[in-house]
């Protein structure tokens, strides 16, 4: 079994070489492969170091590794178990490693740095505001400063200012960013290029900003999906019966057919890529093709399609910011007459012709 000292050495030098400039460390490129491992070894638990990546980790991150007893903090490693998307990022920085096994093991210097009152009341400032930035990503693609400024003062007693939001924002590391801030709005990188997020708020209109609860924010941040929610769990059922794929990777799929409907996908669409995606799974998946090629006779479709109606049913549309089909639906009924003067319906605070009158 590995240990937490000699694991980075079974890394490749370019893996460690995205390590050190995950980091911002200097001086990597002079270094040989076992050089660079030990030189990590001890850059990444520098105080500043640490501080500067695991502050921006959620609550449910930093549990994996921190303590609930003092004496526990004497322990050189530990186990943990949870969900794979919880430990993605600690094991991208470096801070975890997987054994061979299978089990997360976490280094002790953790549990102590994470148990500092400062470090936690800070950490939990900057983490939630960084999920909201996320569950804003899901939700609208772009939305102004002000609405996120919204969505973080309503579910947190750690009120921030707009100012302060922007300077949060501003001093994100690299690694964390998912974002682009300008000119007081916050857009998904992703959309980004070629101007892709101004054509969806042309499809998006007039409708307001679905500001989301906690729960919510943290589940799309942390998953981009609800993976306990029923109608996720009725299609991982689906897909994993037979048993030719495993429960792990059914969860992957579901979470990617929830991203293709949030995006402006049909049913059709989301069987094409149910198709494509389970011909190059892990497993044979000969039941599922037969199901996604057969007829509605077949009441194995039917249990399918019933499912994919379900998932989408409770989608919270892109193109709607954030509201589902129905929930779109209901408000574009009681929409009333907009005039160039009038505060804008999405919520940011601004005269309609100077917000998405304008976009």
């Amino acid at each position: 079994m590995n240990t937490y000292d000699n694991y980075l050495l079974l890394k490749t030098k370019k893996e460690l070489t995205r390590l050190a400039k995950l980091h911002r460390m200097s001086g990597y490129s002079s270094l040989n492969k076992e050089a660079l491992a030990e030189k990590l070894l001890e850059y990444i638990y520098r105080p500043s170091v640490m501080h500067d990546f695991l502050v921006y980790l959620g609550d449910d991150e930093i549990q994996l590794f921190s303590s609930p007893s003092r004496s526990s903090l004497k322990q050189t490693h530990q186990v943990y178990s949870g969900h794979p998307a919880l430990y993605r990022r600690l094991l991208e920085s470096g801070y975890c490693y997987k054994d061979t096994d299978g089990k997360y093991q976490f280094s002790s210097g953790l549990r102590e740095f994470s148990s500092s009152r400062t470090f936690r009341k800070e950490q939990q400032r900057k983490s939630f505001l960084l999920d909201c930035v996320n569950a804003a990503g899901y939700l609208y693609g772009s939305c102004p400063v002000t609405i996120l400024l919204k969505m973080y003062n309503t579910n947190t007693a750690l009120f921030l200012k707009k100012e302060e939001i922007v300077q949060e924002l501003q001093a994100v590391p690299p690694y964390f960013h998912s974002f682009i801030l300008e000119n007081n709005w916050i857009i998904q990188k992703s959309l980004y290029k070629n101007n892709l997020y101004k054509k969806i708020q042309q499809c998006q209109g007039t409708l307001p900003f679905n500001i989301p609860d906690k729960e919510t924010i943290l589940h799309l941040s942390r998953f981009g999906y609800f993976p306990e929610a029923p109608y996720t769990k009725q299609l991982i059922n689906i897909l994993t019966y037979p048993p030719e794929i495993s429960r792990e990777e059914a969860q992957e799929i579901s979470g990617e057919i929830q991203a293709v409907f949030r995006q402006g996908g049909t049913i059709e669409d989301a069987l094409v890529f149910l198709k494509n995606r389970t011909a190059s799974a892990s497993a044979s998946s000969g039941f599922l093709q037969h199901i996604l090629t057969a007829d509605m006779s077949d009441a194995s479709r039917r249990r399918l399609l019933s499912a994919l109606n379900s998932v989408f049913a409770h989608s919270a549309l892109l193109l709607n910011r954030g509201y589902t089909a129905a929930e779109a639906m209901q408000l574009n009924k009681k929409r009333t007459k907009i005039y160039p003067n009038s505060p804008c319906p999405c919520g940011s605070g601004k005269k309609y012709k100077n917000c998405c009158g304008r976009r």
